[in-house]
């Protein structure tokens, strides 16, 4: 009577149903992203690095409470389920087993994962990469280094400073100096005070 089953209709309905399902599908599982393989392996492996690290914090939550049933701290044989917190927490701890078998295999199977991610990255290079691209931005910070000095030389020497002895120190000493502390601590990951 309202029109509910014109072709118009169910045409536009089926459209809206489609596009409901592909949010549903993006919002599970993103959009696709434009990267280059090399970033994409690594990202994997970080990635892969990190679940492994959160299964294997599980499993060790998972044996703390097996270690207590284990020790009779906690009963295993629990099986009824009662409101007050210090039985809901047994029954819970009953569960540890299975779920510590979960966990642990969940954290075998991401350890080969990310062995297989690593050893992909290798192969194609990523760390090179990653190499080539930390000495060509060292040698852009020493070539602007040198050019920012090179003019402060020309401007001390056209003001008439006599800076010969000093600059011997600061492009044989001072500069290198420096730059090995740059690297360290980048290395090291610590900051480096500016």
């Amino acid at each position: 009577m309202h029109g509910g089953k014109a072709p118009q209709n169910l045409k536009k309905a089926k459209e809206r149903m489609a596009e409901k399902q592909a949010e549903k599908e993006v919002s599970r599982l993103g959009l696709k992203r434009n990267i280059a393989p090399s970033e994409a392996l690594l990202e994997e492996v970080q990635w892969t690095a990190g679940h492994v690290e959160y299964a294997r914090r599980q499993v060790d939550e998972a044996d703390k409470i097996v270690e207590l049933v284990s020790l009779g701290i906690i009963p295993d044989s629990l099986t009824f389920k009662v409101r007050d917190d210090e039985d809901e927490f047994y029954i819970a701890a009953r569960a540890a087993k299975s779920q510590r078998m979960f966990w642990y295999d969940f954290y075998m199977r991401e350890r080969a994962h990310l062995v297989r991610a690593a050893e992909s990255a290798i192969r194609g290079g990523v760390e090179e990469r990653r190499v080539a691209v930390a000495e060509s931005q060292g040698l852009l910070v020493a070539g602007v280094v040198k050019r920012i000095l090179g003019q402060f030389l020309t401007e001390l020497l056209n003001r008439g400073y006599p800076v010969a002895e000093i600059w011997k120190a600061l492009s044989e000493d001072i500069v290198p100096r420096e730059f090995r502390a740059l690297a360290a601590g980048a290395e090291t990951g610590e900051a480096i005070d500016v």
